[in-house]
């Protein structure tokens, strides 16, 4: 059986490699981008496996609305990766309450959004898995990462999307994982 993949971020970094990956094994990809012109190169080589949206993960309705591009077009959704996030780089001081308030509405509710729109079709299916992509310095920091530990612990990146859906899940197949790699330039 040839696999679903629905991959968010893929105009670079992991999601576009993972996308790559994917459809290099065989599998049907749904590739997002906030622009998904930024992935036509995608498309020429693996056309009929490969659906591309425009995907702002912080719109709850477009989350839903990819999800359901996933199942129409190949009729099913077996892998949900969200890669899509930033991070500002900079002293916190300086750092402004907006753009923390984009950072956590991408990094965190963004993940919400497409987890919340995928388990109902994986427990439908009774199988699917998510995998969050974060990062390591979503834990530790360093110097000139823009974050606030005690009120945030995870603001690069959060990964409590999965901390409780492996025990919410466990009885209807849907596997959540978080895969925090460390830094690097996309």
């Amino acid at each position: 059986m040839t696999t679903t993949w629905l991959i968010t971020g893929c105009a670079s970094g992991i999601g576009r490699s993972t996308a790559l990956l994917a459809l290099e094994r065989g599998a049907n990809v749904v590739a997002t981008a906030r622009s998904a012109e930024r992935l036509l190169s995608l498309k020429k080589h693996y056309e009929g496996r490969i659906v591309l949206v425009d995907l702002d993960v912080i719109n709850e309705h477009a989350a839903r609305a990819a999800v359901e591009v996933a199942v129409e077009k190949f009729g099913r959704l077996d892998v949900l990766v969200n890669s899509a996030g930033y991070s500002h780089l900079g002293p916190f001081e300086q750092k402004s309450p907006a753009a923390f308030r984009a950072e956590v509405e991408t990094n965190f509710f963004g993940v919400v959004n497409l987890v919340r729109a995928a388990l109902p079709i994986m427990r439908r299916q009774r199988s699917g898995y998510i995998i969050n992509i974060s990062s390591s310095s979503a834990r530790f920091g360093g110097p000139g990462e823009a974050r606030c530990p005690n009120c945030c612990p995870n603001m690069k990146r959060p990964s409590a999307p999965s901390c409780s859906g492996p025990r919410d899940c466990r009885a209807t197949s849907p596997g959540i994982q978080t895969k925090s790699p460390g830094s690097f330039s996309t």
